[in-house]
C-alpha cells in the first residue's frame, strides 16, 4: 500500500475508536448506528486483508530462509567428509572440487547454491564406495537430494508473493474506496444529529475523521523547500528521472539516480504536488506549507496495471 492508502486506513481506526468509546451516546439511534455497523464491518475486512498480506509476504521468506539453512547444514557436512577422504587419500583433485568456505556458500545467489549444493551431492554419489567409512549412506544422500529440492521449490516464493501483493492492493484499495463513500454520504451526515447533544463526541469524530499524511515531514530549515524521494511502490527501488512538478506553476525538476528531488516555492500555501514516470500510475498530492517551514514528502509510484 501506498502512504496515501495507509493515511487513510489510519483515519478510520481512529474514527472506529471514538465511536466505541462512545457508543453508548449513539446506540440508540438507529441511523448512525446501523451505519456504523455496516462501517465497523469494513474497517475489520481491511485489516484482516492486511494481516494475511503481511503474513504471505513475511511467511515466504522465512521458508526461503529456513529450507536453505537446512540444506547449507548438510552441503557442508557432506562436503566436510568428501574433503576428509580426498587428505586420506592424496585426491588433489578431489580436494579442489570441494574446497569451499560456509562464508563462500553464504554469499552465493539462489541459483548458484542450488547449483553448488547438486554439485556436492553429485560428487559425494560418484564416491558413494568410498564414503562408507564416513558414515556418508544412501540415506543421507537421499536426504541431502530432498533438501536441496525443498529448498529449489520454495526459492521464488518471495517473488511470487510480491506479484500477488499488487492483487491484494487492489482489493485494500477498493475496500478503502467503499469506506470513504460509506463515511461521506452517510455516516458524516449521521453525525450531525449529535453536534448540539453530545458536542464532545462529535468534535472527537470530526478530529479523527481528518487525515493525517504521515509521509509529509514538516521542518524549519531551508523555508519554502519541498524535497523528497521517488520510489517503486512494490521493490522500493528509488526511481529516477521521474517528472515532478507542482500543478499550474511553472516549478517542476526530475528525480536523481537516487530518486531524490527538490523544488523551491515561491510562497506559503496550498499547492498540489505532480509526479509521473513511464510505465507507472500519475502520482497526485495536496499539501500546504507555511512560510517559515520546508517539507520533506515520500512518493510511491506505482506501475500501470
Amino acid at each position: 500500500m501506498n502512504n496515501q492508502t495507509e493515511n487513510v486506513i489510519d483515519s478510520f481506526e481512529r474514527t472506529q475508536s471514538v465511536c466505541i468509546k462512545n457508543k453508548a451516546l449513539w446506540e440508540n439511534y438507529k441511523p448512525f448506528a446501523n451505519t456504523y455497523l455496516v462501517f465497523d464491518g469494513k474497517v475489520i475486512t481491511i485489516n484482516e486483508t492486511r494481516a494475511k498480506l503481511q503474513l504471505k509476504s513475511n511467511g515466504a521468506s522465512k521458508l526461503k530462509k529456513e529450507n536453505r539453512t537446512i540444506a547449507t547444514d548438510s552441503c557442508i557436512y557432506i562436503a566436510g567428509r568428501l574433503r576428509s577422504l580426498a587428505s586420506a587419500t592424496n585426491n588433489l583433485l578431489l580436494m579442489d572440487q570441494v574446497r569451499f568456505s560456509p562464508t563462500e556458500l553464504l554469499m552465493l545467489r539462489d541459483n548458484e547454491f542450488k547449483d553448488k549444493c547438486n554439485s556436492i551431492l553429485s560428487i559425494a554419489t560418484q564416491n558413494k564406495a568410498a564414503l562408507a567409512d564416513y558414515e556418508i549412506t544412501d540415506e543421507v544422500l537421499a536426504q541431502f537430494s530432498d533438501k536441496i529440492n525443498a529448498y529449489a521449490e520454495v526459492v521464488t516464493l518471495p517473488i511470487e508473493t510480491k506479484k500477488n501483493r499488487k492483487i491484494f492492493n487492489g482489493n485494500i484499495r477498493a475496500l478503502v474506496k467503499e469506506t470513504s463513500l460509506l463515511l461521506k454520504e452517510r455516516l458524516d451526515l449521521d453525525v450531525e444529529y449529535f453536534k448540539k447533544s453530545q458536542p464532545d463526541f462529535y468534535q472527537a469524530y470530526k478530529e479523527a475523521r481528518k487525515v493525517i499524511d504521515y509521509g509529509i515531514r514538516h521542518t524549519k530549515k531551508n523555508p519554502l523547500q519541498l524535497r523528497g524521494v521517488v520510489t517503486d511502490f512494490e521493490t522500493e527501488q528509488p526511481i529516477a528521472g521521474a517528472m515532478v512538478k507542482i500543478k499550474d506553476s511553472t516549478l517542476n525538476t526530475v528525480s536523481d539516480v537516487s530518486g531524490k528531488f527538490v523544488v523551491q516555492l515561491t510562497a506559503a500555501g496550498k499547492y498540489t504536488l505532480e509526479v509521473t514516470y513511464t510505465g507507472y500510475q500519475p502520482y497526485s498530492l495536496e499539501f500546504e506549507i507555511e512560510e517559515t517551514e520546508s517539507l520533506e514528502i515520500d512518493v510511491e509510484l506505482e506501475k500501470e496495471e
